[in-house]
């Protein structure tokens, strides 16, 4: 067995699967109550999983030198079309319905929004946020942060590229984690985000453990058998003492331990000759479009349909707004992401050839 040299591994297209699934789960009036402060499995557990994949990924694709040239268009022309095109789509129906957003914003908000300046906001849910225009595009902005600082990285040395932004990452951490800063900006990036930037440095732990399991001919199943105990264990056991983790404020800390231990033992899998079911695959690819698309489907079957309350009649109609949410995010998927971002690519490396 060599080591990770794929672009994809299948099986954590599941994870993004998962991942993206729960955090719709707990956009719903319906269940978002009845889970929300009482489990260790939070929205922001499953939000900072996919900073986890993305700092897997980002080490794994950049391992050929000649990909530090065209890194960050590459990473731009994966985040950004379909976020500016939402960004735009929803500043221009706010002027005509305010009451979508709870504020109407003005042309400087949707210039900080395009390039991932933050800024308060007022919101139907909230008094008072740091979010841009489309709301879910926080974590977006938080991608864009990390990817420029690993082209940083890169720039300063491609050999030590994942020391080097850890470095940078376990650094904002401590920054955002002992000062509380108002200013928007560095609240955002720094005070309110802290805990992300160690989930950005835990994807990159998980590639290089991940890449000496790879180096070995057969993973021992032993060795397997082990770390899959581990993996329950750790999954498990911290559900049990949530209100002594929640007290002394670890959730963060303990999501950290049981994020690196499922993301390895998912590849872990894959490695042994599993198979990802394909529509799994499938979801997964779209994941990142049903990301930012759900939620403007679970407010308009909120607001019109009043989802609010247990009953077989809302459970039905969860599920068939989560199904429609998968549709137009594939659809959505295969024309901006697939389509017209291989197109975008060709264009870039026609320019650059040149």
């Amino acid at each position: 067995m060599s080591s990770l040299t794929k672009k994809r591994i299948d099986s954590v297209q599941a994870i993004r699967f998962i991942a993206a699934l729960c955090v719709s789960l707990f956009h719903f009036g319906l269940i978002s109550p009845y889970i929300s402060g009482h489990t260790i499995y939070d929205v922001k557990f499953f939000v900072n999983m996919f900073f986890c994949i993305s700092g897997f990924f980002v080490v794994m694709s950049t391992q050929n030198i000649e990909k530090r040239k065209s890194f960050l268009v590459r990473r731009f022309i994966r985040l950004l079309p379909l976020y500016w095109a939402m960004t735009f789509a929803t500043f221009f129906a706010a002027q005509i319905l305010p009451e979508l957003l709870g504020y109407k914003p003005d042309f400087m908000q949707l210039l900080k929004s395009l390039f991932c300046i933050p800024f308060e906001r007022a919101a139907n849910k909230a008094d008072a946020t740091i979010r841009p225009i489309v709301g879910l595009g926080h974590t977006l902005q938080m991608e864009v942060a990390f990817s420029i600082f690993f082209a940083i990285a890169m720039k300063i040395s491609h050999k030590y590229r994942a020391l080097i932004v850890s470095a940078f990452a376990v650094c904002f951490a401590v920054l955002g984690r002992v000062i509380h800063f108002e200013n928007a900006f560095l609240k955002f990036y720094l005070y309110v985000n802290w805990s992300s930037w160690l989930f950005f440095v835990l994807g990159i732990l998980c590639f290089y453990i991940v890449n000496e399991f790879s180096k070995k001919e057969k993973i021992p199943g032993s060795l397997f058998a082990l770390w899959s105990a581990g993996t329950i264990a750790v999954l498990a056991l911290p559900q049990f003492f949530w209100s002594t983790i929640k007290a002394y404020d670890l959730s963060q800390y303990v999501q950290l331990v049981m994020c690196l231990f499922f993301v390895i033992e998912v590849i872990l899998i894959d490695k042994m000759g599993a198979k990802t079911p394909k529509f799994i695959v499938l979801l997964g690819n779209a994941s990142f479009s049903y990301y930012l698309i759900h939620y403007y489907v679970v407010a308009v079957a909120e607001k019109f349909l009043h989802i609010d309350s247990f009953s077989a009649r809302n459970i039905i109609l969860m599920a068939v707004a989560l199904v429609i949410s998968w549709v137009i995010a594939y659809i959505s998927y295969f024309i901006i992401e697939n389509k017209f971002g291989n197109w975008l690519t060709k264009q870039y490396n026609k320019i650059a050839n040149k």
